[in-house]
């Protein structure tokens, strides 16, 4: 996408000129990647009656790879089995330049006492202690298994907000340095509902008649009040109306296909675009 600059309130004020331009690209969503070209700088710059030339302070985030501060950065990615599959993060990391270990484990919970519970010390001690950025995708193996969400101040790690807040308390111990960004669980949806474990009314709703978006926006809330980052995937606009589009039938609609990964990949490119390494 290629437009020229109107109605700038000053165009002799650079700082004030990129000010409005950072927030008409907020407002259309052009937030990074490759949503705009290396050519609007050259626009705003000409219409500062500077030439053709980019200002030095100027961000470009518009080459694909370099991934502006975050290119050759470490990313441990913590989640289940759709961080393992990898849809989602292989064009993240195409795109930004990141180098990734990837930490997904199929089945894993948020909360609950099986091994594989993301709580767990022997679970958190797999990531990194010097990372450049963590992530955690979590919720889909809740949901499914019908956990309580909790409140959000929960520490109980039978029930959902209390995994996740022992995940936060856990993480920020063993690394002090990196970003902790959550991503919420994308959409799901059982086609045998019915054989599920309790009452399921329909696919998407489980035995408490909750959807993953719930436990999206329990995460959100958890991570709200802990000051941590987070990131609603329901912002792909994955849901039960395009699902054959975007997730694949593997007896179940859980994990995105490529086509859904590149839908995730733009909502995550587009957050780590807004912010920087904290070293």
């Amino acid at each position: 996408m290629d437009f020229r600059l109107t109605d700038i309130p000053n165009k002799t004020d650079l700082p004030t000129t990129i000010a409005s331009l950072s927030a008409l690209y907020a407002l259309t969503g052009l937030v990074g990647g490759e949503s705009y070209k290396a050519t609007d700088t050259k626009h705003v710059h000409e219409y500062l009656g500077g030439g053709e030339s980019t200002p030095a302070n100027w961000l470009d985030h518009s080459a694909k790879g370099t991934g502006g501060t975050w290119n050759t950065k470490s990313w441990d990615a913590y989640g289940d089995s759709i961080t393992a599959q990898a849809y989602w993060i292989t064009p993240v990391v195409s795109n930004l330049g990141l180098s990734l270990t990837n930490l997904g484990v199929g089945g894993s919970q948020a909360g609950g006492s099986d091994t594989k519970a993301m709580w767990k010390d022997a679970n958190i001690a797999t990531i990194s202690a010097t990372s450049d950025l963590i992530t955690v995708m979590a919720g889909t193996n809740d949901w499914a298994n019908n956990r309580p969400l909790g409140g959000i101040t929960s520490v109980d790690t039978e029930d959902y907000c209390g995994g996740l807040n022992v995940i936060i308390t856990k993480l920020h111990t063993q690394n002090s340095t990196g970003r902790v960004v959550f991503f919420t669980p994308p959409y799901g949806e059982y086609i045998d509902y019915a054989s599920r474990a309790g009452s399921w009314a329909n696919g998407y709703e489980n035995d408490l008649g909750l959807s993953t978006f719930d436990y999206g926006e329990a995460m959100i809330n958890v991570c709200r009040s802990r000051g941590i980052p987070c990131v609603d995937m329901g912002n792909a606009g994955i849901n039960g109306m395009n699902k054959a589009i975007y997730i694949k039938n593997d007896g179940a609609y859980l994990h995105p296909n490529s086509a859904g990964g590149d839908r995730l990949a733009e909502v995550v490119n587009g957050f780590l675009l807004s912010i920087s390494p904290l070293i």
